[in-house]
Order: structure tokens, then C-alpha cells, then sequence
């Protein structure tokens, strides 16, 4: 007589038990990798942005400030996308359609937070020209001329939950902010020791990344 061919189910539920196993230990490595690739994506981002700010400072003696959809009326703060400047006629960067990918898949306010009527964004990191601020605010001294912001890992703006996080990015400029909530920018910035996936935006600074 010939042994019947195949596995019993004792095999079946032994091969279906380590293939779980190995997934749930991968599957949170491939993720956390996801992460750490777009954080790298997103600072490799803001280092041209940067250099291209300081590029354009250089020939116009003051640092870019936003122009939403072409309007003559310029703004302190907004998306990077609103910086045409940089682009155009002199180019400092080639694009400055450049997406967040920590900013929600959905349609937001200027400020970042979710809106339910269609309107136009790509979703593109946040830039406030402190120096622009400042002098149309009568705001004092400032350790950066400007700021650029992601979401971060969280995909929310500001370090939530905070009572103080629901701001535009022109909140940066006022240092007397920053000293009065106990360095709430170092709080807002994102940092990776409390777990890949935490609260805090990934600020960048005039003078580089990370806390003032």
C-alpha cells in the first residue's frame, strides 16, 4: 500500500503559525523603515529649500516670502509651493511643488487642518519668513530669518495633544511666544528617541535642523 501524499494538519498549522510569526516581526521593521525614509526624504527636502533661501537672499538682499497663487499681495507664511520666487525669473530651484509626506491625503485649510470643500493644495511643506514678520508686525529680534515645518511622522501640525498647538507656521516669529511657553519650539520639534512614529513637527531653521 502507497502512504497518502500531502500534510496533515498539525504541518499546516505549524507552517501557518511561523509565516505569523516572522510577519509580525517584519512587518513593524518594513514600517518604521518607511518611516525613517521619508523623514531622510523630507530633510534632504528642506536642506534645498534652505540653500536655495540662502542663494536668493544673497542676490535680493532678503529672504522669499510667500505670493499665493501669483497675487501681488505677498504673505509672511504658507505653503513652500507659494515661494514662485524661487523658481522664477531667477532659478534658484528648479520646483517648488515639493509635497510634505507626513501632510494628510485629504483637502486642508491654510493652516493645515482638514476641510470638507475641495481646495487646491499639493500638500507642500511650510515656510514663514520670519525676517518679513518681524518687520511688518514690529516683532523683536529673532535668532532665524526663516522657518520651513513638516507635519512629521504624526501627520498633525504641532505637537498634539497640545493646548497651544493649532497655529499658523507665522507663530515661529515671535520669539516672546517661544520664551513664554517654556521653549515650545524645541517641544514642537519631532524627535525620534520617543519612538519613530511620535508628536512634534520636523522644523528647520535658518541656521540648520532641528532646535533652535
Amino acid at each position: 500500500m502507497k502512504r497518502p501524499t500531502g500534510f496533515t494538519l498539525i504541518e499546516l498549522l505549524i507552517v501557518v503559525a511561523i509565516i505569523a510569526i516572522l510577519a509580525a516581526i517584519a512587518v513593524p521593521n518594513f514600517l518604521e523603515a518607511q518611516v525613517r525614509a521619508k523623514v531622510s526624504r523630507v530633510k534632504s527636502d528642506m536642506r534645498t529649500i534652505r540653500g536655495a533661501c540662502e542663494a536668493y537672499a544673497v542676490d535680493q538682499g532678503k529672504y522669499p516670502i510667500c505670493a499665493p497663487r501669483g497675487d501681488p499681495l505677498y504673505f509672511g507664511s504658507g505653503g513652500t509651493h507659494h515661494l514662485t520666487s524661487l523658481t522664477t525669473p531667477v532659478a534658484y530651484m528648479t520646483t517648488v511643488s515639493m509635497g510634505d509626506p507626513f501632510r494628510p491625503s485629504q483637502q486642508t485649510d491654510w493652516q493645515g487642518w482638514l476641510i470638507a470643500y475641495p481646495y487646491p493644495n499639493p500638500y507642500s511643506y511650510g515656510y514663514a519668513s520670519i525676517e518679513y514678520l518681524q518687520e511688518t508686525r514690529n516683532l523683536p529680534p529673532h535668532h532665524s530669518m526663516f522657518v520651513i515645518a513638516s507635519n512629521g511622522p504624526d501627520y498633525l501640525k504641532g505637537p498634539h495633544p497640545d493646548t497651544g498647538a493649532r497655529f499658523g507656521y507665522e507663530a515661529y516669529a515671535d520669539g516672546r511666544s517661544d520664551g513664554q511657553t517654556n521653549g515650545r519650539f524645541v517641544r514642537w520639534n519631532y524627535d525620534p528617541t520617543n519612538g519613530t512614529v511620535s508628536s512634534g513637527d520636523i522644523i528647520c531653521w535658518q541656521s540648520g535642523m532641528g532646535n533652535p
